[in-house]
């Protein structure tokens, strides 16, 4: 789904009001104070990056619309809130950041670019009085909105192709600022369980097509993919959405000594939601950190994670028929935005002992327990 804009408020103080959306659209705020000390957060919103100068400061945060009219919430100690909304936007990323004292904003250069990917440009100013009239000399630089004392926002009104460089803006007076670029990722076409899967049954290697492993260390045995121990690991090509939707995949041996072997669902390379062993018979929901109830593990069980109405689910089965859920959590924005964005990973630790064997990992179907036959 690409990216639209679809409105903006601002105000000084600290909110910025309410804003109209629909369900699943993603809310950015700038929160900038002139003064000491950074805006506290509000609630129901993920603080993505932090900047400072001179006696000013600002954040980045946003959330996921659960409904079509939304608070921006109150940020506590701002003086401008900027709040900006975007439709079928996954994730909120790469945030630089820039400061200085004077009449000239210098806006860093973009990096993090993907295909159809938009970024935007925010800034305050201790004194300026014209901020919402002069746009940055380089895009990102359609204005959306702003208060000409306080704060701004700009876009790319569009995917560029390419991190846009550095550019810069002139205001009425000289005085502390600090101005920050970020990337927006767009949502995947795809959900999980819509895109193809793998049953293992294609030789010695991993299909490449589809999976990025390690060269040493991640094989084809007896058509099951057996990742070794320690520190290897097979990820997913492609990128898709869990939002209503799941993976889902069977693991047979998992490492005598576990050692940070982990299964589930990632982004940029940080480790999020999914399943861990805590012994060579027991595996345990995990969410970073592990979570929930505990069960005993029987080669050839079938583990998932789903995802319905911002809820994670983590379900078990033993015949990928009748699933069981071994823990439930309301997911944060930022856990919300890994399932909207994410690529499945299975790897061993830097200290597993024995390899990880999985099978059919396969997402068509089984979102609300039925089972389909695989491909």
């Amino acid at each position: 789904m690409a990216i639209s804009y679809v409105t903006g408020a601002a105000a000084a103080g600290n909110t910025a009001g309410n804003v109209t959306c629909q369900p699943g659209d993603i809310i950015i705020v700038w929160a900038y104070r002139d003064g000491g000390g950074y805006p506290t957060a509000a609630t129901g919103f993920d603080i993505k990056a932090s900047g400072s100068g001179t006696t000013s400061y600002a954040r980045v945060g946003y959330k996921y619309a659960q409904s079509t009219t939304e608070s921006t919430g109150v940020w506590t100690n701002a003086t401008g809130v900027v709040a900006v909304v975007y439709r079928g936007a996954a994730a909120l990323s790469t945030a630089v950041f820039s400061d200085e004292v004077s009449a000239t904003l210098d806006y860093p250069a973009g990096s993090g670019n993907y295909p159809g990917a938009w970024f935007l440009r925010f800034a305050g100013h201790r004194s300026a009085t014209n901020m919402t009239t002069n746009a940055p000399s380089t895009s990102p630089n359609t204005f959306r909105a702003g208060v000409a004392t306080e704060a701004v926002a700009f876009d790319s009104n569009g995917a560029p192709g390419s991190n846009p460089a550095a550019g810069t803006q002139s205001v009425s007076a000289s005085s502390g600022w600090t101005t920050c670029t970020v990337v927006l990722f767009p949502d995947p076409d795809d959900k999980w369980e819509d895109m193809q899967g793998d049953d293992f049954d294609n030789g010695t290697t991993p299909d490449a097509s589809k999976w990025l492993f390690s060269t040493s260390g991640v094989t084809l045995v007896d058509q099951r993919a057996t990742i070794e121990s320690t520190s290897k690991t097979m990820q997913s090509v492609q990128v898709g959405s869990v939002r209503d939707s799941c993976v889902y995949f069977q693991v047979f041996d998992i490492p005598t000594t576990p050692g940070g072997c982990a299964m589930g669902i990632s982004l940029g390379g940080l480790f999020l939601l999914g399943w861990w062993p805590t012994s060579a018979t027991q595996m345990q929901p995990m969410n970073t950190l592990g979570v929930g109830s505990v069960r005993t593990h029987t080669p050839g069980d079938w583990y998932r994670i789903r995802e319905s109405g911002g809820t994670c689910f983590w379900d078990a089965s033993v015949d990928g028929e009748t699933w069981t859920t071994y823990h439930s959590e309301v997911l944060t924005p930022s856990d919300y935005q890994y399932m909207r964005r994410s690529f499945p990973v299975f790897t061993t630790g830097v200290s597993s002992v024995g390899n990880l064997v999985i099978d059919n990992f396969n997402t068509r179907g089984a979102s609300g327990g039925a089972f389909l036959p695989f491909f």
